[in-house]
């Protein structure tokens, strides 16, 4: 059943005789769905009055915005006052996830910044579903430009809220006096705590060195 349902009923059946009143308790549990968090437990009683040959269970399902994958628990039936117990006495509900925390990629695979334009902003993209929140880690580093002198270093994490589909990385840019020549880092991101990574997940940022020693 889709986690968004609200709730399953689940019958259970009188069969070969209905006479007189009968009662027979029920349980839920098991399984890896979290009760209180996946579905509201429901223990209890059914009576089945003198001729009654049906009775239903209702349990309430919750949904979420989280991709946690499908959950199972069981409803059980036993005991019963009076009559036999047939099979099957135990049910196996599975909660079908119905959310997606998507794909997380680099909105391109290389950039070019003047020197002298201060920063880059370097855009993260969630496609194919935006379900609960989801945090992934960014670095900057390699090549041949140098942390601390021609850019500064940026390692972090970004944190998508439930429903947002792009985050900013911004690396400030150092601008050297002197010719030095076009300088490149690369920008990073990283495990996703849900959904996939996509391509491009690193991208070449090229630093324009803006600086002529004139013509002799």
């Amino acid at each position: 059943m889709d986690e968004d349902a609200g709730s399953i009923v689940v019958t259970v059946e009188r069969k070969s005789g209905s006479d007189g009143e009968v009662t027979l308790s029920y349980t839920t549990g098991g399984g890896d769905a979290v009760a209180g968090s996946d579905y509201v437990d429901n223990d209890g009683t059914l009576t089945f009055g003198h001729g009654e040959t049906s009775k239903t269970i209702t349990i309430l399902i919750n949904g979420n915005n989280d991709e946690d994958g499908d959950r199972t628990f069981d409803v059980t039936i036993a005991a019963p006052s009076a009559g036999t117990l047939g099979s099957p006495t135990s049910a196996t509900v599975t909660i079908e996830d119905n959310d997606s925390a998507g794909e997380f990629a680099l909105e391109a695979s290389s950039y070019t910044v003047d020197e002298s334009a201060g920063s880059i902003v370097i855009t993260v993209e969630r496609t194919g579903g935006s379900d609960g929140e989801v945090t992934l880690n960014y670095t900057s580093g390699g090549g041949d430009a140098v942390a601390g002198t021609d850019y500064t270093d940026n390692d972090g994490t970004l944190t998508f809220g439930n429903g947002e589909t792009s985050k900013t990385i911004t690396v400030v840019i150092l601008d050297v006096a002197g010719v030095d020549g076009d300088k490149v880092f690369n920008v990073a991101i990283a495990s996703p705590s849900a959904g996939t990574l996509g391509t491009p997940s690193s991208a070449a940022v090229t630093i324009e060195d803006n600086d002529t020693a004139g013509v002799f």
